[in-house]
């Protein structure tokens, strides 16, 4: 194979230029191949680039799947492969620093993959394979000059100065393509090839004369501060998108946008629903809508997402569909539930999916400029599937912060972010099992709605004077919901035995609507003059009561009674038992919270010992007799607490210390923890 004898210039992302030399560190260039999608060519048309998860095709996981590619693959026999075992390799490959998983290109049509993986950049080693899946592709030589272009690049452009491959004994033909390709048999080496010992092939530049160069071209598609470059003294620009005013307002009332501010240049990417002024902070920018067909594909697509994810948790198909078409028109749930009860619902969403990143619509000039790209995420949005397909393609670095407690569990990603930051240790898990986003992609940042609890709490006999409620006894705090649940009826009872003293003279109820609360068909109007015991929180229907209200309430309160809120954890951080009402009732039209009563990240609080489960309605003020044992009980306030530490992490550094962390490691190209690096070497 001819290269060209030049000295090829790479952009480490660093800000200087350095060339491929004995000084260059093989893992800058490593990371410069990713990045810049480099293109190496080789003889006769082919050409090997890096791939991601964007550049699975069918043929590769069915030659994955064939017997005669992976005769000698012992590894992959190990495990069936399907599209998500392929693409976690890929994902993996895409990750490790130490690695590199370029395909083998002609024509356009992937054929095969290259790996250099366990790059030293000390020793200056890495190792080295190769696999051929397309068999049409077999005995035509391009695994051969495919092998010599990544040869090329590793002992060249790399400065690698030694590579090692694992070849079986019995596979003839990879003795004769790496002997050919200038490696040697190494009888006093044994390589483990998955879990195997086989024979050790090793590459130096001494066995080929010199050191050569490969020529390669790069995709012009990533501009400086996409690739991490950073001007001395220029602070990051960061990019924040949200699409409801909450997103913003937890930012703002705990001082995070404060923060941030501080040690970013800030630029705000808006949906239609902000109606907050954020100009103080930084120049704001509207975010496009998605067309009517692209829209269409994409509710189709993202609910039949959610029904494949979802239908090996739920009760029942029933109420996967239920979820997933939840505002739908009958005619497109129709559709939806039809697909999915003939098992079509995978199939058509990787078809919507991949019709909406073929028609991805360009997004530079709302990210341009931004070295990151901050987003809060509700898990299921279509503006932020085109962002993540944007930075996927632009190489811009991006993580997504969980909203809601309850959004991971019960939705389903369309699009998987780059990088997510999540409440705690239960929402990485789920993010880890359910979505099966790697390890080191998930940052534990805790959530800014609650920081309001880091600083001091008022007294207990401060926060009573201030709500108006009695200063002694014990206090119930009901929290109403934002959808149907008949509160009124529950509220009247809870007076009525109160009043005829069955709960002790002593009890008291704070009732705090949900500044959303939607219209009750049915129930009637709640008046205070009619209950003698109850006391309504002072809030303004349709305006979000301010953070820093939640600490008082909570000082004053001794339990919790809602239907299975996050205010039920959030008592749970101060040790307050709790009644979570989750039942049937011709009130509660058009929401099922006998099966909400099940969601996955609710099982934590119907497996706590602090928590009273109300699956009736006729069982209520049974269950309020159940609840008042627990008040003040030292073990249950420990339990309680230790629930919602693994909810949203506390910790001794603040959630904007977290989040700053986590988005200046992204910008670097770093990851959460080194899960996959230790994976890839150990395999």
């Amino acid at each position: 194979m001819k290269h060209t004898r030049k000295l090829i210039q790479m952009d480490t992302g660093s800000g200087s230029i350095i060339d491929a030399s004995d000084n260059t560190s093989p893992l800058a260039a490593v990371a410069y191949a990713k990045k810049a999608r480099l293109e190496i060519v080789a003889d006769e048309g082919a050409v090997l680039r890096p791939i991601d998860v964007d550049d699975v095709t069918p043929a590769y996981v069915d030659g994955m799947r064939d017997p005669d590619v992976t005769r000698f693959l012992y590894g992959v026999k190990k495990t069936p492969q399907s599209w998500d075992t392929v693409a976690e390799y890929v994902r993996a490959n895409d990750q490790d620093a130490a690695s590199v998983l370029f395909g083998i290109y002609t024509e356009g049509t992937l054929r095969g993959t290259v790996r250099l993986h366990n790059v030293d950049a000390v020793e200056r080693t890495c190792h080295i394979g190769i696999c051929i899946f397309d068999k049409r592709s077999w005995n035509s030589g391009l695994a051969g000059r495919s092998l010599a272009a990544a040869i090329g690049f590793a002992g060249g452009n790399a400065g690698l100065r030694q590579l090692v491959a694992g070849v079986d004994a019995e596979n003839a033909a990879a003795r004769h393509l790496f002997m050919r390709a200038g490696f040697r048999s190494d009888p006093a080496w044994r390589y483990i090839l998955d879990g195997r010992s086989t024979d050790t092939w090793k590459w130096e530049p001494h066995q080929r004369g010199e050191r050569t160069r490969v020529p390669f071209t790069y995709k012009p598609v990533i501009d400086d501060a996409a690739r991490g470059r950073r001007t001395p003294g220029k602070r990051l620009r960061l990019l924040v998108v949200g699409e409801k005013d909450y997103h913003f307002r937890d930012f703002i009332q705990t001082g995070l946008l404060d923060e941030l501010a501080k040690r970013f240049e800030l630029v705000f990417l808006l949906g239609d629903e902000v109606g907050l002024d954020l100009s103080s902070y930084g120049p704001t920018r509207r975010a496009p809508r998605l067309s009517g067909l692209r829209m269409r594909f994409w509710l189709i697509g993202s609910s039949l997402q959610h029904i494949e994810l979802m239908r090996r948790y739920d009760i029942t198909l029933k109420h996967s569909v239920a979820r997933a078409t939840y505002g739908f028109s009958s005619r497109m749930a129709a559709f939806v539930n039809l697909a999915a009860r003939l098992h079509l619902d995978g199939p058509i969403a990787h078809v919507a999916r991949s019709a909406l990143r073929w028609t991805r619509p360009s997004l530079r000039r709302e990210t341009d400029g931004a070295d990151v790209i901050l987003a809060s995420t509700s898990v299921k949005s279509a503006l932020i599937d085109d962002l993540v397909r944007h930075a996927r393609r632009a190489n811009q670095p991006m993580l997504a912060l969980q909203t809601n407690w309850d959004n991971i569990a019960l939705k389903a990603f369309f699009e998987l972010p780059p990088h997510i930051g999540v409440w705690g240790e239960q929402s990485f898990l789920v993010a880890r099992l359910l979505h099966r986003i790697p390890a080191n992609r998930i940052f534990v940042t805790g959530t800014p709605r609650f920081e309001m609890y880091r600083q001091s709490l008022p007294d207990r006999a401060a926060a009573r004077r201030a709500l108006g409620v009695p200063k002694s006894g014990r206090l119930l705090l009901f929290c109403g919901a934002s959808v149907a649940f008949d509160e009124t009826s529950l509220l009247e009872e809870l007076d009525q035995i109160i009043e005829a003293g069955e709960l002790g003279a002593d009890i008291h109820v704070l009732y705090k609507p949900h500044f959303a609360r939607a219209r009750r068909a049915g129930e009637r109007q709640f008046d205070p003059a009619r209950v003698q015991h109850v006391t309504v929180f002072n809030a303004v229907q349709g305006v979000a009561t301010d953070l820093e209200a939640y600490p008082t309430i909570f000082a004053a309160a001794d339990a919790v009674i809602s239907p299975f809120s996050t205010m039920v954890i959030e008592g749970a951080r101060h040790g307050l038992p709790a009644i979570c009402l989750g039942y049937e009732d011709p009130a509660h039209a058009n929401h099922d919270w006998g099966r909400v009563a099940f969601n996955l990240h609710l099982y934590l609080i119907r497996h706590g010992d602090w928590a009273v489960v109300c699956e009736q309605r006729d069982r209520f003020l049974d269950c309020v007799r159940a609840l008042m044992p627990l008040i003040g009980d030292s073990t249950i306030a420990a339990s309680a607490k230790a629930s919602s530490e693994m909810v949203f992490k506390h910790g001794r550094e603040s959630v904007a210390a977290r989040i700053i962390a986590a988005i200046e490691t992204v910008s670097r190209g770093g990851y959460a923890d080194n899960s996959a690096l230790i994976a890839m070497r150990a395999s």
